[in-house]
């Protein structure tokens, strides 16, 4: 082989070496790189009825969100990388008007699973999975695991007043 043409195929690798590295730091950077907090906010009014009130974007980790929807304000927290909803609380009824979460005020009075399962079901639709009771005392919820068409939620109900504490979402469905 002639200098000329180890020359020629020399130049050839490097180009496509540094083609390939260019590549990969390129795609490396693109998933590593935080959402802009309008994307954040898109994302979650893309699946939450409601207007944005407010967007913080805490540690570089996840946007804390608060959404002002029709029953009621919610906290809801957003990775800063994918979107992806970490969780979701309801912080006050909407005009200060009880729902028919909150009709059990009486600590003595316990719900059921079966009501716990009906009040997770309005709060995200899907398939009930799972039930399980957690905590003690007047810290008792009902962990109910709700299976929707991509994920996995689950779904924190306080045992005495019915009002959901939390949402919690999972990418992996078990």
């Amino acid at each position: 082989m002639t200098a000329k043409k180890r020359w020629l195929i020399g130049i050839a690798t490097l180009v496509i070496l540094v083609g390939v590295g260019m590549g990969y730091y390129l795609n490396v950077q693109d998933k590593n790189q935080t959402l802009s907090q309008l994307q954040a906010e898109e994302l979650v009014k893309a699946t939450y009825d409601g207007n944005v009130k407010r967007t913080q974007l805490v540690n570089e980790k996840y946007f804390d969100i608060l959404l002002d929807g029709a029953k009621g304000q919610y906290t809801i927290h957003a990775d800063a990388k994918s979107g992806n909803i970490l969780s979701i609380k309801k912080i006050n009824n909407q005009g200060g008007k009880k729902d028919d979460r909150e009709q059990n005020e009486n600590p003595s009075v316990k719900l059921t699973e079966q009501e716990a399962k009906t009040i997770a079901a309005k709060e995200v639709k899907g398939v009930v999975d799972d039930v399980e009771r957690k905590g003690e005392g007047s810290d008792q919820v009902y962990e109910v695991e709700v299976n929707t068409k991509t994920k996995e939620a689950k779904v924190y109900v306080n045992v005495y007043t019915g009002k959901v504490g939390a949402i919690v979402w999972d990418d992996d469905k078990d």
